[in-house]
């Protein structure tokens, strides 16, 4: 019984027991149905085979009656009797009979007294009834009873009709009085039902229905924010689960609402912290990326990382070009916390740091053989972040404290962003000393360059001209050492205007005239008594103007061109072209002298006329191209490409690129 109440205690159990009874009752319902049809279904048949011995007796007496019956009317007649006889014993004692269809049919004995008795009169009547029958049809009676024949056959047919008959209506008296208890049995199933399924919706409404209206009103409340009141709500055992569960997620509710409201209440603290060091990392990287020299970097950013993580000292090591050593780039902080200027960069956990794209929070447990320059003392904890430039790792920024705990998950990512900003910087110190060490080479190449086509050339032309007055002044040829004298005195001069033109070039006064006019000049101070003469041929359709360093460059190679020819061609005549045709700018000089063999020329053997032509050539992104043979003279000309632009006067500032003199439209 213990067990019983608490499995109906249960919603389940509940259920499972309405249902239960509700399938008991359909299915009684149903075998109690079967059982009725299947009593009904005999009765009918036995109220139907009654019904048939009246129908018997009928054509018996008709086939009794006939006058001159035939040998089918006497066998008719015969299975009537026998038809009749079987069907009176059968439902008499029970037994088989032939059907309607005349199949056999068994039939069980009849119990009731009433038509028991109905029955023997019947089976009396029939045995009184037969003989006459007989005689009457086998014409077997004597002459006086044969008359009156008939006239008993119709009588005794009639009786025993009128008698079956009475057993046909008790019959269906009896069927009819069977008929009742199925009915009142269905009603009493339809109310049973009725009646289940009124305590099953009540029992719905009560354990179901109603419970979970009030947790919909519970949850409600809570969605609203009452999230104090606890949940109160009877029901079932699933119910009542239901109802703990409620009332525990209300209170992980009441908790999470505590906890966000207290963190809402550091969260502006918070952000107001990280904002500040975002801003003082923005206000580093900013100062970081503005230092170009590279010892100033890598104090700078190990002063900063210190400062900004509250730490007791930082290092910053950089990886050499074997990737095998850290060396130690800069520090900052007290000077006996580092112990070491190097360490192994392929030794864990050294190699895991710089493989990491964040920073490494350590202690002296876990990470002990990082940030090996550092003492003991000062890396009981510190963190390590790896310095990424363009995808290569360059070198790795730490910071350590004597004190353990010192650093946070976000004092990594702080430290994260200051490696990412060091290593962009790092690597723009870099570039920039590159460039610097590039610049430098190429304007110690330009100066010797122009010192080889100016004052080189006038020194060494010069000595030349003092070896000859001092041959003439030894000979006492006065004249001749006045005019030398006079000759030296204005190659000086020239040496000295050469001499400022350079320092103007280095000053960055760039020229403003067109290209051709400076060449014009040239040629005019090319022009001597006794020299070749020298001309100048234009092909150009208007000025061109090109930036300084390319006319600079092409003025320099025209030059070299003119000395070599002025001193070693013997030339009566020298050419200089200034043309533009085909997207291309070319300078030429072309002499009438005794030509050579471009293909046997000798070692410059410390001369660099013809590498510094070529090399200048080189710079304007063109060719310098030599024609010449033996007695036919010498052609150099100098072909460098049009970029583009007018031939607008050049402007300082403006892109060199774009103002290669083109004619004008």
């Amino acid at each position: 019984m213990r067990v019983l109440s608490v499995s109906i205690a249960t919603l389940r159990g509940r259920l499972a027991i309405l249902f239960l009874a509700f399938a008991l009752l359909v299915s009684v319902s149903v075998v109690a149905t079967f059982r009725a049809i299947e009593t009904q279904r005999q009765d009918a048949l036995i109220v139907n085979l009654a019904g048939r011995q009246r129908m018997l007796i009928q054509l018996m007496g008709r086939l009794a009656l006939q006058n001159t019956p035939t040998d089918s009317h006497l066998t008719d007649l015969r299975q009537a009797e026998s038809t009749f006889a079987a069907t009176l014993s059968a439902l008499r004692d029970g037994g088989d009979a032939p059907d309607l269809q005349n199949r056999r049919v068994i039939l069980p004995p009849t119990r009731d007294p009433i038509i028991t008795a109905e029955l023997d009169l019947l089976r009396a009547m029939w045995a009184d009834f037969q003989p006459g029958l007989e005689r009457l049809a086998n014409d077997t009676l004597p002459g006086p009873e044969l008359s009156a024949a008939p006239q008993n056959v119709e009588t005794q047919a009639a009786s025993l009709a009128q008698q079956a008959d009475t057993v046909v209506r008790l019959y269906e008296a009896r069927a009819t009085q069977k008929i009742i208890w199925p009915r009142r049995l269905q009603i009493g199933f339809f109310a049973c039902a009725i009646l289940l399924l009124a305590l099953g919706a009540w029992m719905t409404y009560a354990s179901v229905l109603r419970p979970l209206v009030a947790l919909q009103a519970v949850a409600q409340r809570m969605g609203s924010g009452d999230l104090d009141t606890p949940v109160q709500v009877r029901g079932p055992q699933e119910i009542d689960t239901l109802v703990q569960a409620f009332d525990t997620m209300r209170g992980q509710l009441l908790a999470s609402r505590r906890e966000l409201t207290q963190w809402a209440g550091t969260l502006e603290q918070r952000v107001s912290q990280r904002t500040g060091a975002l801003d003082a990392l923005y206000e580093v990287s900013q100062e970081i990326s503005a230092r170009l020299e590279l010892s100033q970097v890598l104090r700078l950013i190990t002063e900063k990382a210190r400062q900004l993580l509250g730490a007791e000292v930082a290092t910053l090591c950089l990886l050499q070009d074997d990737g095998q050593t850290l060396t130690l780039g800069a520090h900052s902080g007290t000077a006996q916390a580092v112990v070491e200027r190097e360490t192994g960069a392929r030794v864990e956990p050294v190699r895991q740091v710089l493989a990491c794209r964040e920073a490494l929070l350590c202690d002296a447990e876990q990470c002990s053989q990082f940030c090996g320059i550092l003492s003991a003392s000062h890396r009981v904890s510190h963190m390590a972040a790896p310095l990424r430039a363009g995808g290569r790792v360059i070198g790795a920024l730490c910071v350590g404290s004597s004190q353990p705990l010192a650093f946070t998950p976000e004092g990594g990512r702080l430290l994260t962003k200051l490696a990412n900003s060091a290593a962009v910087a790092l690597e723009n110190a870099r570039l920039y000393a590159q460039a610097e060490r590039v610049a430098t080479l190429e304007e110690r190449q330009r100066i010797a360059a122009d010192m080889h086509d100016g004052l080189a050339q006038t020194l060494s032309y010069l000595v030349h001209r003092v070896e000859q007055a001092t041959e003439l002044a030894e000979a006492r040829q006065s004249d001749e050492v006045a005019q030398a004298l006079k000759s030296t005195s204005a190659t000086l001069c020239q040496a000295s205007r050469e001499v400022r033109q350079s320092i103007a070039r280095l000053e960055g006064a760039p020229s403003r005239r067109p290209l051709e006019s400076r060449l014009s000049e040239m040629v005019d101070e090319f022009q001597k008594d006794d020299g070749p003469s020298v001309g100048l041929e234009v092909g150009l359709t208007a000025p061109l103007f090109a930036p300084p360093e390319e006319a600079e460059q092409a003025l320099r190679v025209v030059r070299e061109a003119l000395l070599n020819a002025q001193r070693h061609a013997q030339a009566q005549r020298i050419v200089v072209r200034l043309e533009q045709q085909d997207g291309e700018v070319r300078a030429s000089v072309q002499d009438d002298g005794r030509g050579f063999d471009p293909q046997s020329l000798p070692a410059d053997n410390g001369h660099f006329g013809l590498s510094i032509m070529r090399a200048r050539a080189a710079r304007l992104g063109g060719q310098l191209a030599i024609h010449s043979a033996a007695g036919q003279g010498t052609r150099v000309t100098l072909a460098w490409p049009v970029r583009g632009g007018t031939t607008t006067p050049y402007q300082p500032g403006t892109n060199a690129q774009a103002l290669v003199g083109r004619p004008a439209n």
